[in-house]
């Protein structure tokens, strides 16, 4: 099994590495720390898994995930983040990704996600699929940030783990008439006024 893992500490790399040769057999393990070379690789090699973070140096993660799903359709991937689940997984499994896990997670956890994404299952923690759950309807409803874009979570994600505009920019490859742009959407939609009320309800919300 051929295992790509985009990640920039290395050690969660050295950690993700030693989880899958510990748990699965024949495997080809692949590390990339950015961006950059990761085209190279995908059109050199074919693989099986992707594990890669939210946050990448030199990446624009959207249209990482557009490149990855154009080129290798059949690879599953595995967002692993720090960032919260409850905020990013639905969105990102709108993207195309085939399960979202919290780096706080236990060995256990992980094994399991990635036996069921290469099961063709999606795989979200229990906590989010009841936390999503319609208690009328028991329908999935997504989460309560499902009115911003792709591009509007990110960048309240980025904002309220105290990551300053410039860093953003950079960060997502934008100018910063278009952050400043999509802040401004964010917080109209967010329905706050300034960054204080954009941190209550970030707090409020388990964010």
């Amino acid at each position: 099994m051929n295992v790509l893992n985009i990640e920039h500490h290395p050690v969660t790399a050295l950690g993700v590495e030693k989880l899958f040769k510990e748990n699965f057999d024949d495997i080809t393990y692949y590390h990339t720390s950015d961006g950059e070379n990761i085209p190279s690789i995908l059109k050199e090699t074919s693989f099986d898994v992707i594990v890669l973070d939210i946050i990448i140096p030199n990446t624009d993660i959207h249209n990482l995930l557009i490149k990855i799903r154009n080129k290798q359709p059949n690879a599953k991937i595995l967002i692993f983040s720090h960032y919260s689940e409850g905020l990013y997984a639905m969105h990102y499994i709108s993207l195309g990704v085939n399960g979202y896990l919290r780096k706080s997670s236990s060995v256990e956890n992980f094994v399991f996600a990635i036996k069921m994404i290469l099961n063709g299952q999606l795989y979200i923690s229990n906590d989010l699929v009841q936390k999503n759950m319609d208690t009328k309807t028991k329908k999935f409803t997504g989460n309560h940030f499902e009115t911003l874009s792709n591009r509007e979570l990110e960048i309240f994600g980025h904002i309220v783990n105290g990551i300053s505009m410039k860093r953003i920019c950079n960060i997502m490859s934008i100018e910063q008439s278009t952050s400043a742009t999509l802040k401004k959407r964010m917080m109209q939609k967010l329905k706050v006024n300034n960054m204080v009320e954009l941190v209550k309800l970030s707090i409020i919300n388990g964010y």
